[in-house]
């Protein structure tokens, strides 16, 4: 059984590297309509 602070820490630890990914995704599709743009 899992405590507060355990469950927390996980929901935390998931939550962060999911934003880390988007923040990966966002950037290379930024990258990507920047290059559409420009060529």
């Amino acid at each position: 059984h899992h405590s507060e602070l355990e469950t927390s820490i996980l929901y935390f630890r998931r939550s962060l590297s999911w934003n880390m990914t988007f923040q990966k995704n966002s950037s290379l599709r930024q990258e990507t309509s920047w290059r559409n743009f420009w060529f």
